[in-house]
């Protein structure tokens, strides 16, 4: 879709390879991201993102524009996977299938932070948890080796990375070869969603794919841009190809 290549799994499936990863103590990370219309738009634009995106293992189609773009596309709909579904599979898995499991979480405020690691307790009790907040704003290249030798020093299995994008998504490109991890996930949204910050949607809407609705509500200021400017060049874009298609054949 628009020169991405979404991922067609269900999230069983994207856990039963991580499991077996895990299981392996695999040396080479195997790296999640999120697709979303924002998120194709904004890389237009910004070409390192569209490389750190088109680097991740698994891009997870993440927003209801990406199912009704393929709908409109006439392609195979892909499974609607959010950061969070991914999020739960992976933690599951991982408290089964390791003997001593640790995970790390990189992002966010010491606050959520603090809420994450005492839902984890109740959640997870058999996973040992880091959690590292890192400076705001933009930071050169000695912190992020200070970062990828906090997390290296934990030696977590997984890591969970919640600075937003496109930060989080270029940090992981950035630096996924100096991490000594079996999993890297950029969540984003999912570190609010866990530590209670912010509610997710009621589960009617998340049946029906309008978590984007309770979101815009909640946030009008951070979503306003998302669902009305990129939405609508997003789908300008999928009609542009389905027409290029078209003539093509």
């Amino acid at each position: 879709m628009l020169g991405y290549d979404v991922n067609m799994r269900s999230v069983q499936e994207l856990a039963q390879e991580a499991e077996s990863r895990l299981k392996q103590n695999s040396q080479a990370p195997l790296v999640c991201a999120c697709l979303n219309p924002h998120s194709i738009v904004v890389s237009r634009s910004l070409q390192e993102f569209k490389k750190a995106l088109g680097s991740a293992d698994h891009l997870i189609a993440d927003g209801s524009g990406i199912i009704l773009g393929s709908k409109i596309l006439g392609r195979k709909t892909p499974p609607h996977i959010t950061g969070f579904d991914y999020f739960s599979a992976l933690m599951e898995c991982l408290e089964s299938a390791v003997k001593t499991p640790r995970v790390c979480f990189l992002g966010s405020t010491e606050a959520t932070l603090s809420a994450i690691q005492n839902r984890l307790k109740s959640d997870f009790p058999k996973i040992s948890v880091k959690t590292i907040s890192p400076p705001f704003g933009d930071w050169d290249a000695s912190v992020d080796r200070a970062l990828c030798s906090a997390v290296n020093d934990f030696a977590p299995q997984i890591l969970w990375v919640g600075m937003t994008a496109p930060k989080q998504e270029l940090w992981v490109a950035r630096n996924k070869s100096a991490l000594d991890v079996t999993v890297i996930g950029s969540i984003g949204a999912v570190f609010d969603f866990y530590a209670g910050s912010v509610p997710r949607a009621p589960r009617w809407m998340l049946r029906l794919n309008m978590e984007w609705i309770d979101r815009l509500r909640r946030n009008p200021k951070k979503m306003w841009r998302r669902n009305f400017i990129s939405t609508p060049v997003f789908l300008w874009s999928i009609m542009c190809e389905r027409l290029s298609y078209s003539r093509q054949n």
